[in-house]
């Protein structure tokens, strides 16, 4: 009986002890599968894939130890648009200045050929660099333009990280914590909301019509959404005496979308959700 009291209990502990596994599988198993599904694609085609990331992370070190391993991940920031890196350098108080050059080949950057987020890749770039190097107090992005004059420069502390990213110790926060981060700064461009009239996504009809007047045609489709559109948004001219009109501006085809059902049930956006204009070559650019 004590010998068969014995088995039954070890029996049972090896039983419990191989459930306790088959589930810590099962579960790291989801997690995986979850990490997978949940794939930021606006993330990726802008540059900060997982990878990016995930190397940001394995490969920390502290301010001017391995100025190599810096270069290596100042090169594999993701760039804006019209924008080529040129170098970097470390500056004392713990500074870097990262130089870029105007290009008009880096055109088709963003996703789709368009730059919607400028403010966001600076920002996640800073993000990056404080999360890379432990001791770097200050980043520095400084752009040229194609006459190799300094046009401008963005510059970033860990309190103005603190701003946009919250209460955050950079070097310390995980690769998941990371990409979440990087995710949720994704916005629009004021630039790219509406363009000429800087309406704001969500505005109703009464704020579109005040700046731009009434639009040249109305559609009204059968889900409840309406569709305004204007053939010469943003038309001027010139006088020249003595009293000669030349058009300045010839404008451009601008389209608005509002009350979509499915715009206000997945993003809350009711009011204006979405706008097309064409460009100069015809090109159809959605935002």
């Amino acid at each position: 009986m004590l010998s068969f009291r014995k088995s039954s209990r070890v029996i049972i502990i090896a039983a419990v002890v191989l459930v306790t596994v088959l589930l810590a599988g099962f579960t790291m198993s989801k997690v995986n599968n979850k990490d997978n599904r949940d794939e930021n694609k606006l993330l990726t085609s802008l540059g900060y894939t997982k990878k990016l990331v995930s190397d940001v992370i394995d490969n920390r070190t502290s301010f001017g130890v391995n100025n190599e391993q810096i270069s290596q991940l100042v090169e594999s920031l993701p760039l804006l648009a019209y924008q080529k890196y040129i170098s970097f350098s470390l500056e004392p108080d713990n500074e870097i200045n990262i130089v870029y050059e105007f290009d008009y080949n880096n055109y088709d950057r963003g996703g789709n050929g368009l730059d919607t987020f400028p403010e966001s890749v600076k920002e996640n770039n800073a993000l990056l660099l404080f999360s890379a190097m432990k001791g770097l107090k200050k980043v520095n992005m400084l752009l040229y333009d194609d006459l190799h004059e300094l046009n401008s420069v963005d510059s970033f502390t860990i309190d103005d990280l603190h701003k946009r990213f919250g209460q955050i110790s950079p070097f310390d926060i995980s690769c998941v914590e990371l990409y979440d981060l990087l995710a949720a700064n994704l916005q629009l461009s004021e630039f790219y909301f509406a363009h000429y009239s800087k309406i704001y996504l969500g505005a109703n009809f009464e704020d579109v019509s005040y700046r731009n007047g009434e639009p040249d045609k109305i559609l009204k489709q059968s889900d409840g959404s309406v569709i305004w559109i204007y053939g010469e948004l943003g038309k001027s001219y010139k006088l020249f005496p003595p009293d000669n009109w030349i058009i300045d501006n010839p404008g451009h085809t601008v389209i608005y979308y509002f009350n979509n059902p499915i715009a206000e049930k997945n993003d809350n956006l009711s009011g204006l959700y979405a706008t097309m204009f064409y460009t100069d070559n015809g090109r159809a650019i959605k935002t």
